[in-house]
């Protein structure tokens, strides 16, 4: 795929998870509910999965978690476990309105 193609060439984008963020989505997983991040078919088929990783590398780098997932009650959600940890999550125009971006 094309996004596949442009990931692959930009790999300084995506660096690999650190220990601190490996034990953080394990700490996510101990609440039994949020297990739910990775769903069923994707453990079965072994599929890699990158909402826990992107809310570890959030809460390691004390950044901001940008998604377009709406928080709706008692859903497993990006914003959800966000809410839960205390991680400041927003969605792509909350962030360019934040950092001032104008087109």
């Amino acid at each position: 795929s094309r996004l596949g193609a442009w990931a692959d060439t930009h790999k300084v984008f995506f660096p690999p998870p650190t220990v601190d963020e490996f034990a953080f989505v394990a700490e996510i997983f101990r609440i039994a509910h949020f297990q739910d991040l990775v769903r069923k078919q994707e453990r079965l088929q072994g599929k890699p999965v990158a909402d826990p990783f992107v809310i570890a590398r959030g809460k390691a780098i004390d950044g901001c978690v940008i998604t377009q997932e709406l928080k709706k009650p008692n859903a497993v959600r990006i914003p959800n476990v966000c809410e839960y940890f205390h991680i400041p999550c927003m969605n792509l125009e909350g962030f360019m309105e934040r950092e001032g971006w104008t087109f």
